[in-house]
């Protein structure tokens, strides 16, 4: 739990360094900014973000869930995915916008398949996942990326 704590406030700083950063305007500022995205990574896999991001994303989901319940690791996916937004909006500024696409749509994708594999955590994650939809077009999206949407849309909610 203080870990998990740890990682939230972590995330929550590295929101508002980006913001500043993307918003001050001051060449270098940008990769700094890049550099705390980096570290979030290694923080939140606690490996290196280049083992961790050579992996797939089940493989990567598999990682964050090891030796946590499913609402822990669900928490850990929207993390991840929190780290990968801010990563977009570095991107973004610095007109990557091709980085910034396959960061979104690689947040949106992780949220879904955290929400088929613990369904029972889908109240969780569904702020995450309505915030993600609305960065992303439905025509950015794999098929498969996009059968995974339609069945979170469909999918009744007990």
């Amino acid at each position: 739990m203080l870990r998990q704590d740890y990682i939230m406030r972590m995330i929550s700083e590295l929101g508002q360094f980006v913001r500043a950063a993307v918003a001050s305007g001051e060449p270098g500022k940008e990769a700094e900014a890049l550099q705390a995205v980096l570290h979030a990574q290694r923080q939140l896999f606690q490996e290196t973000p280049e083992i961790a991001l050579a992996k797939s994303l089940d493989e990567q989901i598999d990682h964050l869930a090891q030796g946590e319940t499913p609402f822990g690791a669900a928490q850990r996916v929207g993390d991840y995915a929190e780290i990968l937004e801010q990563a977009a909006l570095i991107y973004d500024h610095v007109g990557k916008e091709p980085l910034a696409r396959s960061s979104y749509i690689l947040g949106l994708s992780a949220l879904l398949n955290a929400v088929v594999r613990w369904p029972e955590q889908r109240v969780i994650l569904a702020p995450k996942i309505d915030r993600f939809r609305k960065l992303v077009t439905a025509e950015e999206l794999s098929p498969p990326l996009l059968e995974l949407l339609e069945h979170y849309e469909t999918v009744q909610v007990p």
